[in-house]
């Protein structure tokens, strides 16, 4: 932070910084930008110099309704105080008049209108208490004020583009730039107009980290520039898509994150792939795991219930060694069902069926390919008893007979 005189201080409203005189707080701490509050606003000291207004406290609320409506609304009624008197008071605070941007719709202009509540109506100037005779300071150089960007963190689903919600189909269309996920399918990004920047992060295995902090550089730019920046992301933000994460970054830097939820594939996958995550007499528990812990290291793992259904994303790239702590950690029989979904809800979704045992050699042989959800669980074979089968799904006991028929060929 620049050097401040003992009489200077850094007072930031609600993320917007602007230098003032200390007497700003200590003369006048009911009456900031003029305005009597009922409750002293709250002053948080975050350094020597510097004092923050947070932005969701009754005063910066009432200086942003101000601005809205040119009329300040309490509960007692509209407060005695016309825009060229807040203008003034701005000015002899030190303070900018564009917080919200809206300094064009601001115009000085004159008013006849009577004072509501004389009361609460500001005092007029005297010489006496002018700014030239409250302080021999030097006068402060302007602030600079930044226009305020918005930040979205936008869930788009599994996959399919009739799954994303309203509002975040809206707010794709909205944006002025998207930061998108690797895996959000081409099928959704087809729906983003062509005048709106997209920028897809390049987050593979062992990259995922340095290609984090790309998009954050990518973001503040544009949010600096005035920006509606949507994030997107696959599935939901919050479910292992480091939503809480970004939120609580943007909220450092003064942003307040928007936040739209997306259909979660831990949920649309089993259901998609003939699964129901929950049946009576069956499963009456439901449990959400990542096949990859933080920095691509290897995640806990849940010990065995015969009465739960575990789900995990992120696990393809490594499903033989998950497979194989299941069995040795978790206790997991080795023939409990289990199935990769592939590309859930996509055109070219693909399940895979077999035990906890074989599924990863059943994969190896099949290929498969990333966004995938395994679902464990004796769930996995209750739509699937009495030999019945569905287009899209790969059986193991099919993969595993034509290998060893194939096997058996070139032993001969």
């Amino acid at each position: 932070m620049r050097e401040t005189s003992s009489n200077r201080i850094i007072l930031n409203v609600g993320g917007t910084k602007v230098e003032t005189y200390r007497s700003t707080l200590t003369a006048h701490p009911t009456t900031l930008l003029g305005i009597q509050f009922r409750d002293t606003p709250t002053f948080e000291q975050v350094d020597k110099n510097e004092y923050f207004i947070d932005r969701n406290s009754r005063a910066f609320h009432y200086i942003i309704e101000y601005y809205r409506t040119g009329k300040m609304f309490w509960r007692t009624g509209c407060c005695g105080v016309t825009k060229e008197e807040m203008i003034e008071e701005l000015t002899y605070f030190q303070l900018p008049i564009d917080i919200l941007d809206n300094e064009s719709k601001i115009k000085s202009k004159s008013t006849n209108s009577p004072i509501k509540h004389a009361s609460n109506r500001i005092p007029s100037r005297s010489p006496s208490n002018s700014p030239a005779n409250l302080s021999t300071d030097p006068p402060l150089t302007p602030p600079h004020t930044p226009k305020q960007g918005k930040i979205q963190l936008v869930g788009a689903g599994p996959g399919d583009p009739e799954l994303l919600t309203r509002s975040a189909y809206r707010a794709i269309k909205e944006a002025d730039i998207i930061l998108s996920d690797r895996l959000v399918p081409a099928e959704v990004l087809e729906l983003i107009p062509s005048h709106i920047d997209v920028m897809i992060a390049n987050k593979t295995c062992g990259n995922a980290e340095p290609a984090q902090e790309e998009l954050y550089k990518l973001a503040m730019q544009a949010l600096e520039e005035g920006k509606n920046v949507v994030r997107l992301k696959q599935g939901d933000p919050y479910l292992f898509g480091r939503g809480g994460e970004e939120y609580r970054f943007f909220q450092s830097k003064g942003y307040d994150p928007i936040v739209i939820p997306g259909v979660s594939s831990c949920m649309a996958a089993p259901l998609l792939a003939k699964i129901p995550t929950t049946f009576r007499g069956i499963s009456s528990q439901f449990l959400v795991c990542t096949g990859t812990g933080r920095r691509n290291t290897l995640p806990d793992i849940p010990k065995f219930h015969p009465n739960r259904t575990s789900v995990f994303l992120m696990a393809i790239h490594r499903m033989r060694q998950l497979s194989q702590d299941l069995i040795d950690i978790g206790e997991y029989p080795p023939d409990t069902p289990c199935a990769m979904v592939e590309r859930a809800s996509c055109k070219d979704q693909r399940v895979i069926k077999g035990t906890v045992g074989n599924i990863a050699e059943v994969m190896e042989r099949v290929g498969c390919s990333p966004p995938g959800t395994l679902v464990v669980g004796k769930v996995c074979d209750v739509l699937y008893e009495d030999g019945r089968r569905y287009d899209g799904v790969v059986y193991a006991e099919d993969v595993l007979q034509k290998n060893e028929d194939r096997d058996f060929e070139v032993s001969l």
